[in-house]
């Protein structure tokens, strides 16, 4: 599920950041949508992030996608959602509810398989830990 940041709206692009640099406060996003909206990744600066200063890798966004005015030709992200507060992340933000920021948690892209794969996984050792028992079962009634 996409968090009501994420949430799109008119014109806006959902989306995920590809990259985060957190030294220079850029990075790059590209859309979910390749077909609509290809596969370009797009120039984002932590001054376009609408709630939040930072933006975690793989977490889902929307933007809009504007001319770039210092690449003519290239796009840039605009009006981007799905941002954080980057003290929130470290555990040094003091603000707590007075943060202009999101304390939101941050849904990755392919999350939903995560969950899936962590399901799998779960039912896989609960089925190991049953033959477990089986054969300890089995070998006691053995001797």
């Amino acid at each position: 599920m996409v968090p009501e940041a994420a949430a799109a709206s008119d014109d806006a692009i959902v989306g995920y950041c590809r990259s985060w640099n957190e030294e220079k406060g850029f990075g790059f996003v590209a859309a979910d949508d390749v077909a609509t909206h290809g596969r370009a990744q797009i120039f984002v600066h932590r001054s376009s992030i609408k709630d939040g200063n930072c933006l975690m890798p793989n977490g889902k966004i929307t933007y809009h996608a504007v001319d770039n005015d210092r690449k003519p030709g290239e796009k840039k992200a605009a009006r981007v959602t799905g941002g954080v507060c980057r003290a929130h992340l470290t555990g040094e933000c003091r603000r707590g509810s007075n943060c202009k920021w999101s304390h939101a948690r941050v849904v990755t892209r392919g999350e939903e398989a995560v969950a899936e794969a962590d399901s799998a996984l779960a039912a896989l050792e609960h089925c190991s830990s049953i033959r477990k028992t089986v054969l300890v079962d089995t070998e006691e009634a053995c001797r």
